[in-house]
């Protein structure tokens, strides 16, 4: 892939440089470097933080649209107060 911005060339499958492939990858559009990086201890730490980011990303998102909408609902009802005590009367 080419990034769009700056024009860097790189692997989408490992993230490496695309000039360190080759035949010994696996050929240039079959990159087999990532097999091989699943078993060092390095990556699989990164891995497991990149995992642990997104499920923190996930709560937070799910409890921030929760207080959102209870905000919203509350606005809504403290505007239909003077309607139900109109009908109360």
């Amino acid at each position: 892939m080419t990034c769009r911005s700056c024009g860097h060339d790189f692997c989408w499958v490992c993230l490496d440089l695309w000039k360190n492939h080759g035949s010994a990858t696996g050929g240039y559009y079959k990159c087999n470097k990532f097999d091989d990086m699943k078993k060092d201890e390095k990556f699989i730490k990164a891995q497991t933080a990149i995992e642990e980011s997104k499920n923190e990303l996930a709560r937070y998102t799910f409890h921030f649209e929760r207080y959102m909408n209870h905000e919203k609902s509350e606005a809504i009802a403290r505007k239909m107060i003077p309607v139900m005590h109109d009908k109360i009367e």
